[in-house]
C-alpha cells in the first residue's frame, strides 16, 4: 500500500475543530485542502514510482525482442544514462554563499552559522536530484532543540497546492515521521507506515499525529506569523501550465531507455553466440548423435546443428562451425542511441562512458557543454529565488518573528551560486588566476578568495592573514619614507664620535 492510502481520511482530525468558535470555519477550509494535498500525492505516486526506477536503473523493460529465447525474458537491464542526466546538473549546481550588503557582518555570520549546521547546501544538491526526477521537491523550514533548521521531502513524501497569484505554495503536507509496522522486506517504504503529517498554511501548521496502530488521528492547531506556508517548492522546469515543474526525463528519453534495455538484451544474446560459437556435425551414427546431445555443454556445442547422413554410405562424420555474426551492427545501434539520448538531455556524449571509433571533436564537445552549463544556470537562477526564501524564512524563525518583522540588513541577503564550468577547486583556482592576471588589482580582493575554490574557514583565514600582511607592508613603507628604522637592528655610530 502506498502512503496516500494510509492518509486516506486524515482531513477528518480537522473537522473535528469545526466547532471551535474561533478557529472552525479555518479548519473546515483547511481540512479540504489537506485531502486535495492527499489526493495529489495519490494520483503521483505511480508515476514518481516509474521516474524512481527510471533513474535508478531498475524500471521493467516493456518490450521483449522477439528472436530473444525465453529463458532471457525475465534478464533485468538497468540503464546508467538517466542518472548521469541527473548528477551532471546536481555536480554543476552548488550554493557557494549568501551575501549581505555592507554592514550586515552579523547577519551574515550568524546566517553562515545556520546553514552550516542545517548543511544547506549538500541538502540543495539531494533536493535537486529529487526535483530533476520527480519534477520538484519541497523544504520545510522550522525549529529544533539547536534552532531554526531546514528539513527536505521528495514528491513522494509531500505535496502542495500552487497560488497562482503569489507565484508560491497556497499550502503544504509533509509526511515528517514514520512508525514501523514490520521488518521483512529491508525496504523502510514498505516496513513503515507514515505517524506524524505536518499541513502548512499561510496562517500556521496543523501537527497530526496517528492514533496508535488505528486509521484515526489527532490534530493540534499551531498559529504562526510567517505570513505564508514554511513549505517551499524547489520545482525544476516549471511553467505556466506545470507550475511544480516537470521531470528532467522527458517521454523521449524514456523511450530511448527502453531502446537501450533491449539493445542490450540484443548485445548479451550475441555475445554468448560469439562466444561459444555455433557448430555442425554431419554423418554420425544414432548412437554419435545421442552421445554429442548429451553432453553438447562439453563440446561447446549449446547451439550446434546436428544430423546424420545415411549410414549406409559408410562415410565419416564430419565437423565444422558456422560462420560467427558480427556484433558491430548491435553496438551501432547503442551508439545512435547515446547520440540520441545525449542530445535529449544537453549533456556531451562523452559523459555517457560510449567509446565511439570516431570521437567527437573539441568544438563538438565544447558546444555540448555550453548547452549543459545554460541549463545548470537557468537551475542556479530559480534555485537561487528559492534558496533566498528559505534564508529569509530562517532568519525569521531565528529571530522568532514574521518575513515582515525582518530588518532591511537581512532582506538583502543573496545568493551566490558556484560557477557551472568549474567544477573542481583546481578549475576554480586557474580561472581566477587567470582574472587577476588580467585585472591586478582583484588579487587583494575578497572576490579572489572566494572563488579560489577555499572552504569558509580557510577564507576567514586567508582574509586575516591579507589583512595583517598588507598592515605590515603599508607600516613599512611609511616608515622608509619618513627614514625610520624599525627592523631592531642597533644603529652604527657616525665617524668621529664615540661609540
Amino acid at each position: 500500500m502506498s502512503d496516500a492510502s494510509y492518509l486516506s481520511g486524515i482531513q477528518n482530525a480537522l473537522l473535528a475543530w469545526t466547532d471551535d468558535p474561533a478557529i472552525g470555519a479555518m479548519a473546515a477550509s483547511d481540512a479540504a485542502d489537506l485531502a486535495q494535498c492527499v489526493a495529489v500525492l495519490a494520483a503521483n505516486d505511480a508515476r514518481n514510482d516509474e521516474l524512481y526506477d527510471v533513474y535508478e536503473g531498475t524500471v521493467p523493460l516493456r518490450k521483449v525482442p522477439t528472436i530473444v529465447p525465453d529463458r532471457y525474458r525475465d534478464l533485468r537491464i538497468g540503464c546508467p544514462w538517466p542518472e548521469v542526466a541527473v548528477q551532471s546538473v546536481v555536480e554543476r549546481s552548488r550554493l557557494s554563499r549568501f551575501v549581505f550588503e555592507d554592514g550586515a557582518d552579523e547577519e551574515a555570520e550568524r546566517l553562515r552559522e545556520i546553514s552550516e549546521r542545517c548543511d544547506l547546501a549538500l541538502g540543495y544538491q539531494g533536493a535537486l536530484t529529487d526535483a530533476l526526477v520527480a519534477g520538484v521537491s519541497f523544504a520545510v523550514v522550522g525549529r529544533d532543540e539547536a534552532g531554526a533548521c531546514v528539513r527536505w521531502h521528495t514528491a513522494r513524501t509531500a505535496s502542495g497546492l500552487w497560488d497562482y497569484a503569489h507565484g508560491r505554495l497556497a499550502c503544504g503536507m509533509a509526511i515528517v515521521d514514520r512508525t514501523r509496522r514490520r521488518a521483512a522486506t529491508g525496504d523502510e517504504a514498505r516496513d513503515t507506515i507514515p505517524s506524524k503529517v505536518d499541513f502548512y498554511t499561510p496562517r500556521g501548521c496543523w501537527e497530526l499525529t496517528r492514533v496508535g496502530d488505528s486509521p484515526a488521528w489527532d490534530a493540534e492547531w499551531l498559529p504562526d506569523a510567517m505570513g505564508e506556508p514554511r513549505m517551499v517548492a524547489l520545482p525544476f522546469r516549471p511553467d505556466g501550465t506545470h507550475p511544480l515543474g516537470r521531470s528532467r526525463f522527458t517521454r523521449p528519453m524514456r523511450c530511448i531507455v527502453q531502446e537501450y534495455m533491449a539493445n542490450a538484451l540484443d548485445l548479451y544474446v550475441a555475445s554468448e553466440f560469439t562466444a561459444l560459437g555455433q557448430k555442425w556435425a554431419t554423418g554420425l551414427t544414432d548412437e554419435q548423435l545421442q552421445a554429442f546431445v548429451e553432453q553438447k555443454w562439453r563440446f561447446s556445442a549449446d547451439t550446434a546443428i546436428l544430423a546424420t547422413d545415411n549410414p549406409g554410405t559408410g562415410g565419416n562424420p564430419q565437423f565444422g562451425n558456422f560462420t560467427q555474426q558480427s556484433m558491430e551492427p548491435i553496438l551501432s545501434v547503442k551508439r545512435s542511441l547515446a547520440t540520441d539520448f545525449a542530445a535529449a538531455s544537453s549533456i556531451p556524449i562523452s559523459e555517457l562512458l560510449t567509446q565511439d571509433s570516431n570521437p567527437t571533436s573539441a568544438e563538438a564537445l565544447t558546444a555540448a557543454k555550453d548547452k549543459l552549463i545554460a541549463l545548470v544556470e537557468s537551475v542556479n537562477a530559480r534555485s537561487s529565488r528559492v534558496l533566498r526564501r528559505i534564508a529569509l524564512m530562517l532568519m525569521a524563525v531565528d529571530s522568532d518573528t514574521g518575513l515582515d518583522g525582518l530588518t532591511d540588513a537581512q532582506r538583502s541577503v543573496m545568493v551566490h551560486m558556484r560557477r557551472p564550468e568549474t567544477m573542481s577547486a583546481a578549475a576554480e583556482s586557474d580561472a581566477i588566476m587567470k582574472k587577476c592576471s588580467t585585472f591586478p588589482f582583484l588579487a587583494t580582493s575578497d572576490v579572489a578568495i572566494e572563488e579560489a575554490g577555499f572552504t569558509e574557514d580557510q577564507q576567514d583565514r586567508l582574509k586575516s592573514e591579507r589583512d595583517r600582511y598588507l598592515s605590515r607592508e603599508a607600516v613599512a613603507q611609511a616608515a622608509q619614507a619618513a627614514g625610520l628604522d624599525l627592523s631592531g637592528r642597533p644603529t652604527s655610530a657616525p665617524a668621529g664620535e664615540a661609540a
